[in-house]
């Protein structure tokens, strides 16, 4: 089975990488080489369920052994050397030069270290050196697994959906799988729990200002976002709030209204989206997964009495004329006639409701 290409370079440059680096590299790999299937990718491990799965701490203490630097120079980097095992059933070795028995860096006196050195160039054994790896390599596993153990973005890497992510969901109120299930099912347009783990401190505070919501939602579909605050609508009264001739108490200006509708700008905010490339217009069109993934985003972001207007922007180049037989959508991603338009079509609006959206 072929190396991943960094592998190779660690293999022949083990002094480049830290110490730390190296293990981590190497745990992925060898986890990954004994996984079914024996992917090399390094990305982090799903393993389907009831398999048999190498783990970070045993890939670390059964796969790679750590063994003494046994020189008295001065170490140059952190890792001495570095031997890669394409056997699965021999273990790899690594020889840090900054922590062990022997060596400068040693816990036994130097004289151990020369009388190491001597013994194997007269009696040509390595059986005492063996000896003094069998009693440091557990004692080096332990110190890189207590150097991982509480930085989270490596439990992350190495374990992403048992432990770390669904903290994460947690503090932001999405700990229940069926919680994210009726938010974000795959008819609401399928957001992932690592979208929503990513987005967890403004979901703990479930009011987000303007200033972050813009922002916040560029990133999450890779487009240019622009809010707009204080968009004006008509609104129709309910029957029993219109003024009525024969009512008492009726003060025009104060609690009376003349006719059927009324104008508030404090209800709705607009998403400017783009320009955008056609391909990329029509799954912001009304029902594509975009705009469902959007609207169940909204939902968990703002206050729900807030309505929120969608302007899906086509950048000028893509702006086409209708033509029969061809797939363009009249008033929605083309125009009349076959005149290149000369600015973006940014005439689309339309309110993103639970259930369909509605002209705005």
């Amino acid at each position: 089975m072929a190396r991943p290409a960094l592998i190779d370079r660690l293999a022949q440059q083990p002094q480049a990488f830290g110490f730390f680096q190296t293990v981590r590299l190497l745990e992925h790999w060898l986890a990954r080489r004994a996984a079914p299937g024996g992917r090399t990718r390094l990305a982090p491990l799903e393993v389907p369920k009831g398999s048999v799965r190498a783990t970070s701490s045993e890939a670390v203490r059964e796969r790679l052994r750590f063994i003494n630097h046994v020189a008295l120079d001065f170490p140059a980097s952190e890792v001495a050397s570095l031997r890669l095992s394409d056997d699965p059933a021999v273990p790899s070795e690594l020889a840090p030069a900054f922590i062990g028995l022997l060596g400068n860096a040693g816990a036994l006196p130097l004289s151990y270290t020369e009388l190491l050195m001597r013994h194997e160039q007269r009696e040509k054994d390595g059986s005492l050196r063996a000896f003094y790896d069998w009693i440091s390599h557990p004692a080096v596993a332990t110190f890189y697994e207590a150097w991982k153990k509480h930085r989270l973005h490596l439990q992350y890497e190495l374990d992403t959906r048992r432990q770390f992510l669904p903290l994460v969901l947690a503090l932001a109120g999405l700990g229940e799988a069926s919680l994210r299930e009726r938010a974000c099912s795959s008819e609401a347009g399928g957001i992932r729990d690592e979208s929503l783990a990513y987005h967890a401190g403004m979901l703990q505070r479930r009011r987000v200002s303007a200033a972050e919501l813009g922002p916040a939602l560029s990133r999450h579909f890779g487009v240019a976002v622009q809010l707009e605050s204080f968009v004006g609508a008509w609104y129709t009264l309910p029957g029993d709030q219109t003024g009525r001739l024969g009512q008492r108490q009726m003060r025009l200006g104060q609690d009376t209204l003349l006719g059927e509708r009324v104008w508030q700008r404090h209800l709705r905010v607009r998403l400017r989206v783009g320009p955008l490339t056609r391909q990329r217009y029509r799954d912001f069109l009304p029902g594509a997964r975009a705009t469902r993934a959007l609207r169940s985003l909204l939902r968990l972001l703002i206050d729900p009495c807030m309505e929120v207007e969608l302007q899906p922007v086509l950048r000028r180049e893509d702006v086409q004329g209708a033509c029969l037989g061809g797939e363009a959508l009249l008033g929605w991603d083309s125009r009349l006639g076959h005149c290149p338009g000369a600015t973006d079509q940014d005439d689309l609006r339309f309110t993103l409701g639970p259930a369909e959206a509605r002209p705005a």
